[in-house]
């Protein structure tokens, strides 16, 4: 053994105690399971409504400005994509909500199983929590028309139409993004292919929202490509965070087979527990 590397072996060892330690192999974490409870293929029937549900918004919202064109009424609001205080708002705002309170969920559960509270698993919650308020309150609009009051009080401006937000909201998203997969590095130990469910979700929804936006400045208003853009933007929105709580509902079924696994339960056939539901 060359001089130093015992000091290392011997620190990566003490490294990978302390994360086996913070995040014990989960129950029942073998093929089939991971299989079932993180794959593609065949979502829970509940999540695959909501699949139905957001295509049917969208359509809901072309539907209505179909009926206003031919029939001569004004523009129906309660429908329209790309406003705010409406039914596609509103949907997104609960989409939102919804996948916070399972993060919740979720911390309660393994903060039970652990027999602590880890108090970064109160993370992932408030970020969900906290774009769902956007949502409902249009607070990056608001940033958006504050940075475009700054710079014409300089006699300056950004030549953009439209997605000033953009500017601001965007680094700001990905900033906070990457210091809460920082910090919760960890915890995502014992559930990579849920993170990288959760990932796909992100993703999609920081395309549709900034880049659909961006595009949207680059076409002419009131246009059959800004029509089009603004519905694909909101329906890859929507998308997005259904695919967000799939990933939750996968993290908790994994979560509970941990602790079936912990109170010393089996979950074969001849167990009280239920089965895991094909999930892929």
């Amino acid at each position: 053994m060359r001089p130093g590397e015992g000091v290392v072996a011997g620190g990566a060892n003490a490294k990978l105690m302390m994360t086996t330690a913070m995040n014990p192999p989960l129950a029942g974490e073998d093929k089939d399971l991971l299989v079932r409870a993180t794959g593609w293929r065949n979502p829970p029937t509940a999540i695959k409504w909501l699949f139905v549900a957001d295509v049917t918004v969208a359509l809901m919202a072309v539907a209505a400005h179909a009926v206003s064109v031919l029939l001569k009424f004004d523009k129906i609001d309660l429908f329209r994509l790309g406003q705010e205080n409406n039914i596609p708002t509103w949907y997104s705002s609960s989409q939102l909500l919804v996948v916070g309170l399972a993060l919740m969920l979720f911390a309660h559960r393994r903060s039970q199983r652990m027999g602590w509270f880890d108090w970064r698993l109160a993370l992932p919650p408030m970020f969900l929590l906290l774009l769902s308020l956007d949502e409902t309150a249009s607070l990056h609009e608001r940033m958006g028309e504050g940075l475009e009051t700054l710079l014409a009080s300089m006699n300056t401006g950004t030549g953009m139409r439209v997605g000033t937000w953009t500017l601001i909201c965007g680094p700001l998203f990905l900033i906070g993004l990457w210091l809460l997969a920082r910090l919760t590095k960890p915890i995502w130990h014992s559930y990579r292919p849920v993170a990288r469910k959760f990932a796909v979700g992100f993703a999609l929804l920081f395309v549709s929202a900034v880049g659909g936006e961006l595009i949207m400045s680059a076409v002419p208003a009131d246009s059959i490509a800004e029509k089009a853009e603004t519905f694909f933007e909101e329906l890859g929105e929507m998308v997005a965070v259904t695919i967000m709580l799939w990933a939750a509902w996968d993290l908790l079924l994994m979560e509970r087979y941990a602790a079936i696994t912990a109170s010393g339960e089996s979950t074969d056939g001849d167990s009280d527990a239920e089965p895991a539901p094909a999930m892929g």
